[in-house]
């Protein structure tokens, strides 16, 4: 559960994800994506292993 910002009808979520060094190292990059149904898409950001 999210509140509603009520200066310019936002939300606001955030999410970790929780990784030992042995998991994190299997991939190069790590993907969040969200699906609304505000969306016609889902939103998706992705990070690689080298940016961070």
């Amino acid at each position: 559960y999210t509140d509603q910002d009520s200066k310019d009808n936002t939300y606001s979520l955030s999410s970790t994800l929780a990784l030992t060094a042995s998991e994190y190292n299997q991939h190069e990059r790590y993907t969040c994506e969200v699906s609304h149904a505000g969306l016609t898409s889902p939103a998706a950001k992705t990070i690689n292993r080298s940016e961070c």
